[in-house]
């Protein structure tokens, strides 16, 4: 596995970013208009990208933020640096 330099890590960012615009985009048409993807509530979808919340708080901030300001979701979200240690091992 490479390690990429902070300026490499930097312009990956920069090309994906485009990308990710057109996926917020897409996403705010699915959700039509309401804070979830489903509903004004929390559906399966929500849920399952809700597991990688700490991913999508550098892309889809908005969503992510309602997401992890929900007290259910609160309950049930693990501690980022646990998170990053466990993918760190595998």
């Amino acid at each position: 596995m490479m390690i990429m330099t902070a300026g490499e890590r930097a312009e990956k960012v920069k090309e994906v970013f485009p990308m990710i615009e057109h996926l917020e985009e897409a996403f705010a048409k699915c959700s039509n208009g309401k804070d979830y993807f489903g509903d004004d509530s929390i559906g399966y979808l929500d849920i399952a990208l809700g597991s990688l919340l700490f991913c999508f708080e550098t892309f889809l901030p908005l969503w992510a933020v309602r997401l992890g300001e929900n007290t259910k979701v609160k309950k049930m979200m693990q501690d980022p640096d646990k998170v990053v240690e466990l993918v760190s091992k595998l």
